[in-house]
């Protein structure tokens, strides 16, 4: 698999910007980053953002060839082309712009499961991670959803939340709880207490409104007696149930 050399990319920074008589801080300011940044560069930690070589090349006088050398150089260019291995592309996306990534990863989406894109899911952009859990998700990689959900938007993982609960209950949107729109979950909160009582509503309790579980405490209580809200007993607020007790329980 071919990959950058950062540390031959650095010894080559290090070199071009002493042979033009720069301070590490005087090339930081000509790139618009940070001192640290060109540190970073030079000692092999990391490398520039692949859109900023360009202008790095520039600023040296040379070509990207020179800067990056043979190797680096192909890879560059095969960024450049989306010509990029999908093993490639895992290593180079934190170095691209979000547009970029997204370019290159419409060559692999057919290709790819939710577990190939767990590295780069930072590096992609909504919109590219919205469809791709609009259209690949099914009932079989249901799982995998709990590490998409906080890069997704949420009234996708709204629609998804509510094809999983209608798929395989409440159990299945357990870890996706946080991520579900208020309108949505209050929805299906209602819908699982219709169907089987406070039992499954744990899982929602903790992003729920206190005046809403109290409500339907009242009517889990008025159905099936004070032994059934105890899967929720510790969300609800108290003030309010002790007045519902004794409004209904008068001396």
């Amino acid at each position: 698999m071919m990959s950058f050399n950062m540390h031959n990319i650095g010894r080559k920074i290090s070199e071009f910007r002493k042979a033009k008589n720069m301070t590490q801080m005087e090339l930081a300011d000509q790139m618009n980053i940070s001192f640290q940044a060109v540190s970073n560069w030079e000692r092999g930690n990391s490398m520039p953002d692949i859109s900023k070589l360009p202008e790095l090349a520039e600023l040296f006088g040379i070509t990207i060839d020179e800067l990056l050398g043979e190797k680096s150089a192909k890879l560059y260019k095969s960024v450049q082309n989306n010509t990029v291995t999908k093993e490639e592309f895992e290593e180079v996306a934190p170095l691209l712009k979000p547009e970029k990534v997204s370019e290159i990863f419409e060559n692999f989406k057919e290709e790819l499961n939710f577990k190939d894109i767990h590295n780069i899911l930072p590096f992609l952009n909504q919109d590219a991670l919205d469809k791709l859990a609009s259209k690949s998700m099914t009932s079989e990689n249901f799982e995998d959803l709990s590490e998409l959900a906080p890069f997704l938007g949420r009234k996708v993982v709204g629609d998804i939340a509510w094809k999983l609960y209608e798929e395989h209950g409440v159990n299945a949107i357990d870890e996706l709880t946080p991520f579900i729109p208020k309108e949505i979950l209050y929805a299906l909160t209602e819908l699982e207490f219709n169907k089987n009582g406070l039992e499954g509503i744990e899982y929602f309790a903790a992003f729920l409104d206190s005046a809403f579980l109290t409500n339907l405490a009242f009517r889990s209580i008025e159905e099936h007696g004070f032994k059934s809200i105890e899967p929720i007993a510790p969300f609800l607020d108290s003030d309010l149930l002790s007045e519902y007790v004794l409004n209904s329980f008068p001396k």
